[in-house]
């Protein structure tokens, strides 16, 4: 099973956080950090994508150990 992260939320988050120190960012340095986070979100939608996690669970149902690969 694959993994889609909310990519469209992800690059706005991203988008922002790069433009945090930038007080007053023109619309080059927007666009700019737009392409990039929209790069970031797709590479991290792909690491993420292939990562594969495997629960121990006990007898009640209670997850006692994760491990992500």
């Amino acid at each position: 099973m694959s993994l889609e992260l909310a990519k469209p939320q992800l690059r706005l988050d991203l988008t922002e956080a790069l433009l945090t120190e930038t007080p007053n960012p023109t619309p080059q340095q927007k666009a700019s950090a737009w392409v990039v986070a929209g790069n970031m979100a797709n590479a991290i939608n792909a690491f993420v994508g292939e990562a594969t996690v495997v629960s121990a669970i006990n007898p009640s149902g209670t997850i006692v150990s994760t491990t992500i690969t």
